[in-house]
């Protein structure tokens, strides 16, 4: 089982990836790479960001709230891997079909959850 701060970094690239994969459905994402390239970041792209991160952060602490780790073999309805990567790709339709922010702050969450699974399956 790998600590929290594990959880916690990958959360946040998780996060990361997330807002990346929404500013790629929505086509903002030359105009960002431009805004970050240039003089200034506009501050609703950054908050957005921060939004992602935190959202993915929390997604990758609560398989654990939910279900505490007795083992290594932990393994209950919130630990299905097949479960949560069905839940991703539906997401990441709904997303592709409507970037609302909605769509995107439930991706982030599902990511960072996700990123949690992963590195349980990994270590």
């Amino acid at each position: 089982m790998p600590r929290r701060l594990a959880h916690d970094l990958v959360g946040a690239v998780a996060g990361f990836a997330a807002w990346f994969a929404t500013l790629l459905f929505q086509g903002d994402l030359d105009r960002t790479i431009e805004a970050l390239h240039g003089s200034g970041t506009f501050l609703a792209g950054v908050v957005q960001m921060i939004m992602f991160l935190g959202l993915a952060v929390i997604g990758s602490r609560l398989p654990d709230r939910i279900e505490r780790p007795v083992s290594r073999q932990h393994r209950g309805i919130f630990h299905n891997l097949p479960l949560f990567i069905l839940l991703t790709l539906l997401t990441l339709y709904w997303v592709s079909s409507d970037a609302s922010s909605v769509s995107s702050f439930v991706l982030a969450f599902i990511f960072g959850y996700d990123s949690h699974l992963f590195l349980d399956v990994a270590l």
